[in-house]
């Protein structure tokens, strides 16, 4: 997903495990507390959610797939924090 930097993203994630976060192919350092996942990229670019787990409402299980915001079946479960166009 693009991505601005030095603006802090956050995201409902609930039971998903995150396994990396990264800008440009880079990994990034990220927390997850809560039930969300937050992370600040230092520069602009392409940002990419690795995680395992299943979404809620019966989406079928992911391993080691990339989020992108656009997708679907992520409205109302991994909502990203106002700011990023779409």
């Amino acid at each position: 997903m693009p991505v601005r930097g030095g603006q802090e993203l956050a995201f409902k994630i609930g039971q998903l495990i995150v396994g990396n976060v990264s800008l440009n192919g880079r990994e990034m350092k990220f927390s997850v507390k809560d039930g969300r996942l937050t992370f600040k990229p230092l520069d602009d670019g392409i940002a990419d959610i690795r995680y395992e787990g299943t979404f809620k409402g019966g989406i079928p299980r992911a391993t080691g797939t990339t989020v992108s915001y656009r997708a679907p079946s992520m409205s109302g479960h991994f909502a990203h924090r106002p700011g990023i166009p779409a």
